[in-house]
């Protein structure tokens, strides 16, 4: 079964915005990726499958930064994307979204209003509008950046009892327990305070449910957690960039490789991907920090099949592909380099 992969492109939809989606097969000997299909949208920013990849969802801008959701039926085993329907999130900058474990609920993160989107689905499409939860807590100490929450980020924990909200301003990662059928609690359960400054920005959870790794975008870190029964513990806090650099920069996007045992994360400014081993005991050891070949790489992931790695790179408008030797956990020299306007997110 041929593969496919998928990338944002954060323009208007005049000058190429929209989601291009490419034929993952043969990378390693073909110059560029095919592009198979394009489907023409107004600033998309994150895109997510239902847990089932029967559907598929974009959040974006307006024309007056008022966010979006769009939902989309998978065509011919993703190939393809035929649009269903699309809703206001309430929100401005909403840049995250993730569905329930029941593929029941979307929740949509909203940046500048530092707000939560819940909408509730049938069949896939958005069913009324959307519930809006606001983000509280203390605001950290980097200002203006932390002048007021930020939620940049959704996810689910592993047991699915809970949805989490990464907050930028607040240096928090709210947990709200979740019902199948009824949705999230309106306050959180517990909050899980970063170190003061550190601008928490993406999560990602090991297969093993346990262990947790937060991406901080302010401090340019990675904090290792540990998740038991509704709660967070950070058990170390490792850096992104050499201890030498001494100019501006911030982390962007935190992925694993298929097999997790590299965990990498990019840095806008240093204009690089830190590739850290995860060690046995869970901890976090730096292989290599490698140049990302273009400005502010604000997303990457890993394209089926794990033989490449793909960076987006939103102010070059490119997205590049570095191969990756699974066995030797090795990021190899710059492959290709496929045009992308406004280059945000990219998932398969």
């Amino acid at each position: 079964m041929e593969k496919y992969f998928y990338c944002a492109a954060n323009a208007i939809e005049e000058n190429g915005g929209g989601i291009q989606i490419f034929s993952a097969e043969n990378m390693e000997e073909n110059e560029f990726p095919l592009m198979v299909s394009f489907v023409p949208m107004e600033r998309p920013s994150y895109m997510v499958f239902s847990r089932d990849r029967r559907f598929f969802y974009v959040v974006g801008a307006e024309k007056d930064r008022s966010g979006y959701a769009a939902a989309f039926a998978v065509e011919e085993e993703g190939r393809k994307l035929h649009f269903l329907a699309k809703v206001a999130t309430k929100g401005i900058s909403s840049c995250h979204l993730i569905t329930s474990p029941d593929d029941g609920f979307l929740y949509c993160a909203n940046y500048v209003t530092g707000t939560c989107t819940e909408f509730k689905l049938k069949d896939g499409v958005f069913d009324g509008e959307g519930r809006v939860i606001e983000d509280k807590g203390e605001t950290g100490p980097a200002k203006p950046r932390q002048d007021h929450p930020h939620a940049h980020c959704t996810f689910f924990t592993p047991d699915g009892k809970y949805l989490g909200i990464v907050d930028l301003g607040t240096d928090s990662v709210f947990l709200y327990p979740y019902t199948p059928g009824k949705g999230i609690e309106s306050t959180p359960s517990f909050e899980y305070k970063e170190i003061p400054g550190e601008g928490p920005r993406h999560i990602v959870f090991a297969k093993d449910g346990i262990h947790a790794y937060l991406l901080n975008e302010l401090g340019n870190t990675v904090s290792s957690l540990i998740y038991k029964e509704g709660t967070l513990e950070r058990i170390a806090n490792t850096s992104t960039i050499p201890a030498d650099f001494k100019r501006f920069s911030k982390a962007s996007a935190i992925r694993f490789s298929p097999d997790e045992r590299l965990l990498v994360a990019t840095n806008r400014g240093h204009e690089s991907f830190a590739c850290f081993e995860v060690k046995e005991d869970h901890t976090l050891s730096l292989r290599e920090i490698i140049p990302s070949c273009g400005s502010s790489p604000r997303d990457m992931n890993f394209l089926p099949g794990g033989k490449m790695l793909g960076v987006c790179h939103e102010f070059t408008n490119q997205t590049v592909f570095f191969p990756y030797d699974m066995e030797k956990m090795e990021v190899g020299a710059l492959k290709t380099v496929r045009d992308c306007p406004g280059s945000l997110c990219l998932i398969s």
